[in-house]
């Protein structure tokens, strides 16, 4: 097992929950990220060694932090005790919606993989980045993971393989996030315990016409099945006019709107750059005055995933 001394990688951020697939179905975010440094130190302990940007109500505390929870799931996979120190550079904020803790599990694990020269694929590596997410849900969910590591279009399984669809070059976002955070677990706590057959018929029914959509690069079925009959109805109460902002969004020409991950952020989806700056420019208007303040930029899928930046 041949082995560097250190390596940085960077993983994207995401947005899971897509639509319909609650749990199962991510986009990667481009432009906005996390940075791990993973470096091999004496001895068998896993720490975390340093923590900056926006890293306010992260915990140091390895046993806690999902990226070392990930890469201790991983290291306990192969069967290998070393000592390895991970510094962490947060570009995206805790309770964002946009897969913070995710895109640090993300990379890490795929640094530590590549430091040891592993050779575990992406898709390998997706089971171990969801075991960071118990230390900030409490649950092990792939759907943010998934797309931080791959890149594009994901369907995340932890019992499956893993799913990558390169999303179509032409769908631009437009990120919606309001100044405040939204811990996971409260919104996980608004869902409902149980659904109707009807209600799961339907749903699945969205999420089949919406990954039919991406693989066929059709906006009009992305547009007609980018739909939430369950999840969306019960967490909107939870981020500030909502309500609002999609009846926008989608009057102004807007392909689809919907709650990225737990909240409080939304993400909209358009056809173009051009499209989404109309939808940007109108929604940076009608929320200039609007509580609690507004962060609205535009962006695309990252297609490409984690990647290491320098070894």
């Amino acid at each position: 097992m041949k082995k560097n001394k250190s390596i940085i990688a960077y993983a994207p951020a995401s947005i899971a929950n897509v639509g319909p697939g609650f749990d199962c179905l991510g986009l990667a975010v481009h432009g906005l990220g996390d940075l791990v440094k993973a470096e091999l130190i004496e001895g068998s302990s896993l720490r975390i060694s340093n923590m900056s940007g926006k890293s306010d109500g992260i915990p140091l505390v390895a046993a806690k932090n999902t990226a070392s929870v990930a890469v201790k799931a991983l290291l306990k996979h192969i069967g290998v005790k070393i000592g390895i120190a991970l510094e962490i550079e947060k570009g995206i904020p805790a309770g964002s919606g946009l897969g913070s803790s995710a895109a640090s599990s993300a990379a890490a694990v795929f640094a530590v993989s590549e430091l040891l020269n592993l050779k575990i694929s992406k898709e390998d590596l997706v089971v171990f980045a969801a075991e960071g997410e118990k230390a900030s849900s409490g649950v092990a969910h792939a759907d943010n993971v998934a797309p931080s590591l791959l890149g594009g279009f994901t369907i995340a399984s932890l019992q499956k393989k893993t799913i990558k669809i390169k999303a179509p070059q032409q769908l631009t976002m437009v990120l919606v996030k309001p100044h405040m955070t939204l811990e996971t677990k409260k919104s996980r706590a608004v869902l409902p315990k149980t659904i109707s057959l009807s209600d799961c018929s339907r749903q699945g029914s969205y999420i089949a016409g919406l990954v039919a959509g991406m693989c066929l690069r059709n906006f009009s079925l992305i547009q007609d099945f980018l739909q939430d009959d369950i999840v969306e109805p019960a967490r909107k109460k939870l981020i500030p006019h909502f309500t609002f902002i999609k009846a926008l969004a989608l009057e102004h020409g807007a392909l689809a709107c919907s709650i990225a991950g737990a909240g409080p952020a939304l993400f909209v989806l358009a056809e173009g750059n051009g499209q989404a700056s109309h939808v940007a420019r109108i929604l940076e208007k009608e929320l200039k005055n609007k509580k609690p303040g507004f962060d609205i930029w535009i962006s695309r899928i990252d297609n490409q995933g984690a990647r290491i930046l320098h070894q």
